[in-house]
């Protein structure tokens, strides 16, 4: 099944520059694009709200505290998203991804003097997503979109707010998403959202949030890096949906 890798980041240490972050990303990229089966594309964003923090402490959803039927997370504000298109979920539970390296001579050297590993110096939250549904860009524009709009549900959403953010200036297209559990060995801990929309915009300013009751995250990320085949789109290419469960 088609769908998306999602990893927020923050840095895990004060002594390090985001200048860091951002030269493991540009090695990391090269190497899961090389990795075979993914989906070919690789995006960066930051987040756009000022109150964001490239060191903050990831706060994850304790299911044993909040009861098995709790709907409340506990939303962390993350400063760094990072999505891989997928033309198979699957690509994640795979002997190849699994053998990715995450160490690297460019990161500071652990403790007993061995290559530098990304767990020590950064806050990594993996999800996969699998795709459910899709509005095309109604612009016909080839370039990348310049934001995402990011809508974290704690349930099934039947997407009424999509066609809303469709009827917003600068819109590019939206992708919906269900949550797959289980494919990833290092996956976010937690109670995790089970639904997941990425709403694409252009323009001057960033998109505003629609208030929804079903929503319990919505965050606006700015591109900051693509890499792969630019030519794809999040919805478009092996993951188009049939139009029957189009939203």
């Amino acid at each position: 099944m088609p769908g998306v890798l999602w990893t927020t980041a923050s840095i895990q240490r004060k002594d390090l520059p985001v200048a860091l972050m951002d030269a493991w990303y540009g090695e990391h990229i090269g190497i899961c694009l090389s990795c075979p089966g993914n989906g070919g594309l690789f995006l960066r964003y930051r987040n756009t709200s000022p109150a964001t923090d490239p060191y903050v402490t990831p706060k994850f959803n304790d299911q044993a505290e909040q009861g098995a039927n709790s709907q409340a997370f506990v939303p962390t504000t993350w400063p760094f998203l990072a999505l891989i298109k997928l033309d198979d979920t699957k690509w994640l539970s795979s002997p190849q991804f699994d053998a990715m390296p995450r160490t690297s001579v460019i990161l500071p050297p652990e403790a007993d003097g061995s290559i530098g590993s990304a767990f020590t110096c950064l806050n990594g939250c993996l999800r996969s997503y699998e795709t459910v549904g899709s509005l095309p860009d109604p612009s016909g524009r080839s370039t990348r979109p310049k934001y995402i709009l990011s809508v974290q549900s704690s349930g099934a959403n039947t997407g009424n707010s999509d066609r809303q953010y469709a009827a917003q200036p600068g819109f590019r297209g939206s992708t919906r998403y269900r949550l797959v559990k289980g494919l990833l060995g290092f996956e976010e801990p937690g109670l995790l959202p089970e639904s997941l929309a990425l709403h694409e915009f252009d323009g001057d300013k960033p998109p505003q949030a629609i208030p929804d009751d079903n929503a319990f995250k919505v965050d606006v990320w700015e591109l900051i890096l693509e890499a792969g085949d630019t030519s794809l789109r999040l919805w478009s290419g092996p993951d188009r949906v049939p139009s029957e469960h189009k939203l």
